[in-house]
């Protein structure tokens, strides 16, 4: 029996979709060239073959559009050929082309197509749905969905999946102020809502892909009792199921709901893959960054941190996982959070591929254990590799430089930070101004500061903060001053700044009025830092009448800093009486402090000196 080329095509369209959308349109190309005239199925299965071929193509961007260049280009010489042929574009082949449109960021002639079907039957609607997806507008494939349940179309589970797919992309987005975010979230949660009641009704609420958008929804937008609902009516779960509700317990700061769920999915017989690793070493960071004063079972919170990481660590080990960048960089930042030093610096050395996320989290690390040293070391590795770092890896960088005061490698971050980002990024260019502050070089830190667009208050803060490491009270209050005239409102810095400067300066009267000011005027309660520092200033001029009234109004009984730093003014002028005051506070809070006892021993010597 001899076949005629249509049969042979319509069946190697099918092996070469499989294989290569590529191969496909060339098969196209060539039935074309032999004459054969293509019907309606051929079109379809080609348009389908354009669709695969727009999923690989690279995304070329036009005015915030991504867009297929040669995709489309192809679907236009597709479509001519319909034309030619005769073809009417019925809601078979209307459908086809919509979904291709959609691949291709044309939304415009999607809508076109679709809107001009002389009917449309579900398929289309889901194709439209589809290609508002594949375009970025999930606020319109929403708006079209109310169209559908406005018309009393029939609907199944593919238009059930691709709305909650909108609505999980929705309440994932980022690019929104804080007002539409709102309101995207609660438009996707109300619609969600309304799907999983008719899931209900109409016996698919137990689909895993509906369950799993549905868990992700509600856990995006801090339903977590509605996604546990879900979650927990099921008789089984699968692995992407399981890495929802983990991954929602994480996002909204259940770290312990989190990682007792990551037990009982391996006690279930789940086998974790690398996201569930990921979200389950985040789980341990975050539990490590709580409060260090928490005890569970007498054991410190960031203890138990550590021996779950240790624990999970040694399952991904066996899954041979840690080597991947994402889940090294994951397990080597909560180390860092525990303050497991030398475990996260193990890790990082095992990576096979360090990508700038693996660097970031080591420099973090460091930063958080205080070696500021081995920032600044590690950052200078980092240039030898061909790694693009980013705004993460100069802000570690330069807060380290703001603890060493290391100006060589602060101005080498100056010139690198102008070079490649500008004044573009406030951030970055506020942690310059602070970490030339630091460094004491004021010309600098004035330039940088002159340079900036915009200045907003921790811009102005640090260049006070400067001026007042320097000690110079005149251009401190300056800048201060200055900064009130531009309408901006200073923060607690400003005055910790403030005082302190005055403290240094020996303007005792100077420094009381603007820690009242901080209160009366500008409605900022006093922390810790700034009865330090008043501490300070009222005893370096050695005014224990009022330093006695500030300690009796004080709400703060309970920071070492405020003792410490009243003991050694007690020191400093003899008042042993209000200096034992302060030793019996201070070894309340921490008996073992070695620095309590040398400033009270030394007190008595002087005194003693100072009596014989």
């Amino acid at each position: 029996m001899v076949l005629s080329w249509k049969a042979i095509s319509e069946v190697s369209f099918s092996v070469c979709m499989h294989n290569s959308a590529k191969e496909a349109l060339l098969l196209y190309k060539h039935m074309l060239e032999a004459g054969t005239i293509p019907d309606e199925l051929t079109f379809v299965a080609v348009l389908q073959a354009c669709g695969i071929f727009a999923e690989n193509e690279v995304t070329s961007v036009y005015n915030g559009i991504a867009l297929k260049s040669i995709s489309i280009e192809i679907v236009k010489a597709i479509k001519m050929d319909i034309w030619k042929m005769g073809c009417s574009f019925d809601m078979f082949l209307g459908s086809a082309l919509i979904s291709c449109y959609g691949k291709c960021g044309h939304i415009f002639e999607a809508e076109c197509v679709f809107q001009g079907l002389p009917k449309r039957d579900i398929a289309a609607w889901n194709s439209m749905l589809s290609a508002y997806i594949e375009a970025g507008h999930e606020e319109k494939a929403l708006r079209l969905y109310r169209q559908i349940l406005e018309e009393c179309i029939g609907q199944g589970q593919r238009t059930v999946a691709i709305v909650l797919q909108a609505c999980c992309i929705l309440v994932e987005k980022e690019n929104f102020s804080a007002r539409e975010r709102q309101f995207a979230k609660e438009m996707a949660l109300s619609i969600s809502q309304a799907i999983h009641a008719g899931a209900k009704r109409n016996g698919f609420h137990s689909d895993m892909f509906v369950c799993n958008s549905l868990v992700t929804i509600y856990s995006k937008s801090g339903e977590l009792a509605l996604a546990e609902g879900v979650f927990f009516q099921l008789p089984r779960h699968d692995m992407v199921l399981w890495c929802a509700l983990l991954t929602g317990y994480v996002e909204q700061g259940e770290a312990e709901k989190g990682l007792l769920l990551f037990k009982q999915m391996l006690v279930e017989g789940g086998s974790p893959e690398k996201l569930h690793f990921v979200v389950a070493f985040q789980a341990c960071g975050y539990l490590a960054e709580k409060e260090q004063a928490v005890l569970i079972e007498e054991y410190p919170l960031k203890l138990i941190a550590l021996r779950l990481i240790q624990a999970i660590h040694a399952d991904a080990e066996v899954k041979n996982l840690v080597s991947d960048a994402m889940v090294g960089s994951t397990l080597l930042c909560s180390y860092g959070k525990c303050g497991a030093i030398r475990e996260a610096q193990c890790t990082f050395e095992e990576l096979v591929h360090r990508d700038i996320v693996a660097w970031n989290a080591m420099l973090s690390a460091y930063l958080e254990h205080g070696a500021y040293e081995q920032v600044l070391s590690l950052f200078s590795q980092l240039l030898e590799y061909d790694v693009t770092f980013d705004s993460v890896t100069l802000l570690c960088s330069l807060k380290a430089c703001s603890e060493t005061e290391n100006v060589e490698v602060c101005t080498q971050l100056h010139h690198i930070i102008v070079s490649s980002m500008g004044d573009a990024n406030l951030l970055l260019n506020n942690s310059l101004i602070d970490a030339y502050g630091c460094c004491i070089r004021t010309e600098d830190l004035k330039a940088s500061f002159d340079c900036l667009c915009e200045h907003d208050v921790v811009s102005w803060t640090a260049c006070i903060s400067g001026h007042a490491r320097r000690g110079d009270f005149a251009l401190t209050l300056q800048m201060f001053e200055e900064m009130l005239s531009t309408g901006i409102k200073p923060d607690e810095i400003a005055f910790l700044s403030l005082v302190s400067a005055c403290s240094h300066a020996g303007l005792v009267l100077e420094g009381v009025n603007y820690f009242n000011s901080m209160t009366i005027d500008h409605v900022i309660a006093p922390n810790p830092k700034h009865f330090a520092s008043a501490v300070d200033l009222l005893g370096r001029a050695g005014n224990f009448i009022m330093l006695k009234a500030l300690i009796t109004k004080m709400p703060f009984k309970t920071d070492m800093n405020i003792w410490l730093s009243l003991l050694a003014v007690c020191r400093t002028h003899g008042n042993s009486e209000l200096g034992k005051h302060a030793f019996d506070c201070a070894v309340q809070l921490q008996p073992l402090e070695s620095t309590i006892y040398v400033l009270m021993s030394n007190m008595y010597a002087d005194s003693v000196l100072q009596y014989s």
